[in-house]
């Protein structure tokens, strides 16, 4: 027998791993998604800004600020493995004197949790148009 080891504690370390690992894993991978979720959230975001923009600039086709929205950058397609929905209200600054882009995503999730594998993330873009 060593003499630093008393003999009561064979498979401990075995045991204490064997509870501390899945907690453990699960905060690794709950930071995982919330970090990925947040910066698809971002990402979204700025692509229903840049969309209003567009349009408040003067672009009044539908499909060309779709178009913009979805090439905003890098950060779009790391995010949208599948495209957005994009809603255009008021393209190229109507009557109400504001543009508005609404952009949704189906967010799923890297490790699904019990009860919850994906949900929905919504951004909306307004711009207030001058005369």
């Amino acid at each position: 027998m060593h003499p630093l080891r008393r003999s009561g504690d064979d498979g401990a370390a075995a045991v204490e791993t064997a509870l501390v690992l899945p907690l453990i894993l699960l905060i690794t991978f709950g930071l995982i998604n919330f970090g990925l979720a947040l910066n698809a959230n971002l990402s979204i975001t700025n692509a229903a800004n840049e969309g209003a923009r567009a349009s408040m600039l003067g672009e009044t086709s539908t499909a060309a600020i779709r178009a913009r929205v979805l090439s905003t950058g890098d950060p779009l397609s790391a995010t949208f493995l599948s495209a957005p929905n994009v809603a255009v209200t008021n393209a190229g600054c109507a009557s109400s004197g504001e543009t508005r882009v609404n952009v949704s995503y189906t967010f799923d999730l890297l490790v699904p949790v019990p009860g919850l594998s994906s949900f929905d993330i919504a951004a909306v873009g307004v711009e207030k148009c001058f005369d």
